[in-house]
């Protein structure tokens, strides 16, 4: 049977020093928690930005493209009042060309203009 004791060296400031296994461990347990600390602040800056991010998505969106938008669909709501087919197909198509992408011009559809 192998037995290992851990070397302990008083220091000049009258406390221990730890050597060995434990300082490895007291080193890596330092380390990981330094990491832990990093994470966390990355992960407050990002939250952050994201916050940030949507904020100014939900300016320009309710400032600038909603407002825009009612007046236009308004127009194309009084031309094609009698045929409601008509004026969703014109709706989507006047939005694809702002969009470009026809499958985001539906989901921008769904969720914003549901209630214009």
């Amino acid at each position: 049977m192998v037995t290992t004791k851990a070397k302990v060296h008083k220091t000049q400031r009258g406390g221990l020093q730890i050597k060995g296994a434990a300082k490895r461990l007291e080193i890596q347990k330092s380390e990981q928690h330094n990491k832990i600390k990093e994470s966390f602040h990355q992960y407050d800056l990002t939250k952050n930005k994201i916050i940030h991010l949507e904020d100014k998505k939900n300016n320009l969106l309710k400032q600038q493209l909603l407002p825009y938008l009612k007046e236009e669909l308004q127009l194309l709501r009084l031309l094609y009042n009698d045929s409601t087919d008509q004026y969703q197909k014109e709706q989507k198509k006047f939005i694809k060309t702002i969009i470009g992408d026809d499958n985001k011009t539906t989901a921008f559809i769904k969720k914003h203009l549901k209630h214009i």
